[in-house]
């Protein structure tokens, strides 16, 4: 890998780990879901110049921009009920393990004794964050969390589906899809959407920015231009840096303590990932 590559791809996994505790940042302010939805407004505005997709492709981009709405919304609310960002980060994680899961089952692909080994130590280091005094008093952002990151999985496996379309245009017919819907469910589940509106706060309007900065251009689309020209094998292990920024994010910007149980958890995720995604693909018949 190039080197200037290669500093984009570290840039990346940083765009990517950060965005969890400026999001968190941003939902101590605005109510979750209505946060996505103007983040996806902003987005939407800002690529509006590629709203272009090949003709017949616009169902896939419908599938993925449900689940990865779906996604949002859950982390979103997991972060706004959580005491903290950085255990949120780990357990979201989960995502690669669950997409090979479902394509598992989608696809019947073969997954191997070295990745299952590697998903079960993963699910081992969640289950210790899990009982993580701190975590434990919020385990109804443990849960969302960890549907945030099936639904994460979820739009792993429908990406593929998604060859050859623009990952801008991706990202702005995902906004275009799903701002109405979060627009809806803001005003039948949330209060104070309106206050919030009106009178923010300097450090959530620049969370709001910078996670739609981060999170859904840089990280993403810098990401596809990379497996674009590197093997997969090739870009994911940098991939694996993304949750110890997101710690260290969480240690810098919100003052998330590390304790011995998100510690070990958080390194038996980071290993069980590693195990999963560099494990040899395997061959059928």
């Amino acid at each position: 890998m190039k080197l200037h590559h290669f500093l984009l791809a570290v840039l990346v996994a940083f765009s990517a780990g950060i965005t969890y505790a400026i999001v968190k940042i941003g939902v101590t302010h605005f109510p979750p879901v209505l946060f996505g939805a103007v983040r996806y407004a902003l987005v939407g505005a800002c690529l509006v110049a590629w709203w272009r997709v090949p003709e017949g492709r616009r169902r896939p981009v419908i599938g993925i921009a449900v689940s990865m709405t779906a996604q949002y919304i859950l982390m979103f609310s997991a972060l706004s009920k959580s005491g903290d960002a950085s255990s949120m980060a780990l357990v979201h994680q989960l995502y690669v393990a669950f997409a090979i899961v479902i394509a598992a089952v989608v696809y019947r692909e073969t997954v191997g004794g070295r990745r299952w080994a590697g998903m079960a130590v993963s699910f081992s280091g969640v289950v210790v964050i899990g009982f993580e005094p701190a975590v434990f008093r919020h385990l109804d952002a443990f849960f969302l969390a960890v549907a945030a990151a099936f639904a994460g999985g979820l739009c792993v496996v429908q990406a593929r589906r998604t060859a050859g379309i623009s990952v801008l245009s991706l990202q702005f017919w995902v906004c275009l899809y799903g701002v109405a819907p979060m627009f809806l469910l803001t005003v039948a589940t949330e209060e104070g959407q309106i206050e919030a509106l009106l009178d923010p706060t300097w450090p959530a309007v620049l969370a709001m920015v910078l996670a739609g900065l981060f999170g859904a251009v840089l990280a993403q689309a810098g990401r596809y231009y990379l497996v674009q020209r590197y093997p997969v094998g090739t870009v994911a292990p940098l991939m694996l840096l993304t949750p110890i920024f997101a710690v260290l994010g969480g240690v810098v910007l919100l003052g998330d303590v590390i304790t011995w149980r998100l510690l070990l958890g958080g390194i038996l995720v980071v290993s069980g990932l590693g195990v999963t995604v560099l494990a040899p693909p395997v061959r059928s018949g």
